[in-house]
């Protein structure tokens, strides 16, 4: 039973998050959670264990198709389920939370079976419900219960990848004498298969075995098993090899990567040359390999990383060689967002110039974020930037982002009192008159405009009437 004296005890810590567990709930619902905080609040599990029931048995009994403006809700629905289930339920009664934890995890490829629409959001969170499923496992029966036969069912039934990580949820409680089992039988089952999407579909397995058992050599013997290994599985082998100290190993598999297709723009295999590489103490080569990576990619982070590790005396002609290179890139956007990651302003404020014509605005965000960077030291700079993003809207006529561009147009009209000298660009007057001109016919952009520019003004007159002045005349 419930009581004042009874809440008091629970805490205002308790309290809050059960208050909080009802918090994203639409009202036609509320008091339907509002019998869950009244079970929640309640020392005795009973009342919890009866609604969540109803619940599960309610999602079980759903047979309709669901559309894609139903995923949001069907997916709150059951993250509302598992949330009770882990965090209310399971440590009044672990036991009664880790059989609901499995009947909610039931419901995942019947589930998944009913969605027209993109379902990655419900992969992922019955993925969660499976990990959660093996920490209620661990805290229940440990390995006082043959968890091995369950889980061997849900990686041969496993349709949309729910399982993926089951060894692992598990790795706790699966026996040394589990692992054998598992992977003697799935062994068979791949020298059985017949197609190879099948034997492929039970080497996957096999791999996870070999990982939760952390045996690199293991893992590269499935690799090879069908035949040369893929460049993907190279990258894993050298992955595994450098978490075991086997640099030497490593390099040479991502050599044999290097070997099936082109690695210069492949981020997962720079970071593993890298590892290896300093791992092995080619501390020289690692820094080969930055340069290399950040003259084809542009990569601020990587810049950064070698201007701290070669010497200083050498630094500024390394700096002056890479700024050189940014305005040979063909990608202007990759220059620009160098340029502003690395906080190079002032040759960023010259790239702007120099590249004017090659500026398209068509990611807009590093634009903006650009400009208000150099506005300061540089406003004819920013004024072109924001230019440019305004001109791609009205022309494509993207009343969407019409609202964006009325504020970069509006920034313009800020900025052009501080531009001194114009250098061949027109004035914003002469500007504003061109685009209206041009654009004549965007009737709902000039209307927001122009709503806009009345609302500034107005806000304007009334911090100016609130001056030291005015303010001695108020008082």
């Amino acid at each position: 039973m419930i009581t004042k004296e009874g809440l008091i005890q629970l805490g205002p810590e308790v309290l809050a998050d059960a208050l909080l567990s009802l918090r994203k709930r639409p009202e036609r619902v509320l008091r339907r959670y509002g019998d869950f905080l009244l079970a929640v609040l309640d020392p005795s599990p009973q009342k919890l264990v009866s609604l969540l029931r109803k619940e599960i048995s309610f999602l079980k009994r759903s047979s309709h198709f669901v559309e894609h403006d139903e995923i949001t809700e069907l997916t709150e629905q059951l993250e509302f389920v598992r949330e009770h289930i882990v965090l209310h339920l399971a440590p009044k009664d672990p036991e009664e939370a880790l059989q609901l934890i499995q009947s909610l995890l039931n419901l995942g490829t019947p589930t998944l079976d009913r969605i027209l629409a993109n379902y990655d959001d419900l992969v992922r969170l019955f993925r969660q419900v499976c990990e959660d499923w093996g920490q209620l496992a661990a805290q229940s029966c440990g390995k006082g219960y043959a968890w091995k036969d369950s889980i061997e069912d849900k990686l041969l039934n496993d349709k949309y990848g729910i399982y993926t990580d089951v060894l692992f949820n598990f790795k706790e409680i699966l026996t040394q004498e589990d692992m054998d089992s598992l992977q003697k039988e799935f062994e068979e089952r791949f020298r059985g298969a017949q197609g190879r999407y099948q034997k492929e579909g039970f080497l996957g397995v096999l791999k996870k075995i070999a990982d939760v058992q952390d045996d690199a050599d293991l893992f590269r013997q499935y690799c090879e098993e069908m035949g040369a290994p893929s460049y993907t599985d190279c990258l894993e082998i050298a992955k595994r090899m450098v978490s075991h100290w086997r640099s030497s190993e490593a390099l040479e598999w991502l050599k044999k990567a290097a070997a099936q297709q082109n690695v210069e723009n492949d981020v997962d295999f720079f970071s593993l040359t890298l590892q290896a590489l300093e791992l092995n103490g080619d501390y020289e080569a690692a820094l080969q390999q930055r340069k290399a990576w950040v003259e084809r990619n542009l990569d601020s982070a990587v810049y950064g990383d070698v201007l701290a590790h070669i010497p200083d005396e050498e630094k500024e002609v390394y700096r002056q060689e890479i700024l050189a290179r940014v305005f040979k890139a063909e990608d202007v956007q990759k220059a620009v967002t160098f340029l502003l990651n690395s906080q190079e302003f002032e040759t960023l404020s010259r790239y702007i110039r120099e590249k004017e014509g090659q500026l398209s605005g068509q990611q807009p965000e590093v634009f903006r974020r650009a400009a208000q960077e150099i506005q300061g030291e540089d406003p004819l700079a920013a004024l072109v930037l924001y230019r440019r993003m305004v001109i791609p809207v009205l022309e494509a006529s993207l009343s969407k982002e019409y609202d964006k561009a009325i504020e970069d147009l509006w920034r313009c009209q800020e900025l052009a009192p501080r531009v001194a000298n114009w250098e061949g660009h027109p004035s914003q007057e002469i500007f504003m008159k061109q685009l209206e001109t041009r654009y004549r016919l965007k009737t709902k952009f000039w209307s927001k405009y122009k709503s806009l520019s009345l609302t500034k003004k107005r806000v304007a007159v009334t911090e100016d009437s609130f001056d030291d002045d005015g303010w001695r005349a108020i008082a």
